[in-house]
């Protein structure tokens, strides 16, 4: 499979481009000195250590699909806060009921789609190619029509990206 935009047949899955562009970074130092003056002698120690990583530009461009529950966590937020209202002797526990209800439902339905959206990124983030010579990032047409849970990833749903 032939880069569309160079026609070369070098590249790497864009899962690759991410792992190989992320270094882990440790590092210790020690010091030590002694110095002389009007008061006296001085003597002084330290260290340090460093942890941390290091992502290359490509590597960011070529990251993997996030999930995103944000709006499950913030229904079971609410959910949580009625049924503690509910617990303590609310003046409307029918209503307090019907909200937690409500908030569990949306908490399923929310999780349920972001599933199916996650799912449907994960195929597409499978079928991505980084070309070697000109470093575009193309999908292979076989592996885009992939079905995942249900979703049939259609090449002109397909967004290119760039890294000019």
């Amino acid at each position: 499979m032939a880069c569309r935009y160079c026609n070369s047949e070098e590249w790497k899955s864009a899962s690759l481009v991410y792992r190989e562009g992320i270094s882990d970074i440790r590092s210790n130092t020690r010091a030590h000195g002694l110095g002389v003056g009007t008061s006296g002698i001085g003597l002084g120690v330290g260290g340090a250590k460093t942890r941390g990583y290091q992502q290359s530009m490509l590597s960011k461009a070529a990251s993997p699909p996030r999930r995103g529950f944000a709006l499950a966590l913030f229904l079971a937020g609410i959910a949580i806060l009625f049924t503690l209202g509910a617990a303590s002797g609310s003046n409307f526990p029918l209503f307090d009921l019907i909200i937690v209800i409500l908030c569990t439902l949306g908490i399923f339905y929310s999780y349920q789609r972001e599933k199916r959206r996650y799912d449907a990124a994960t195929a597409v983030y499978a079928a991505t190619r980084v070309c070697q010579r000109c470093g575009q990032f193309y999908r292979d047409p076989y592996r885009s029509k992939m079905r995942s849970n249900g979703v049939i990833i259609r090449a002109a749903e397909l967004r290119e990206c760039s890294l000019s």
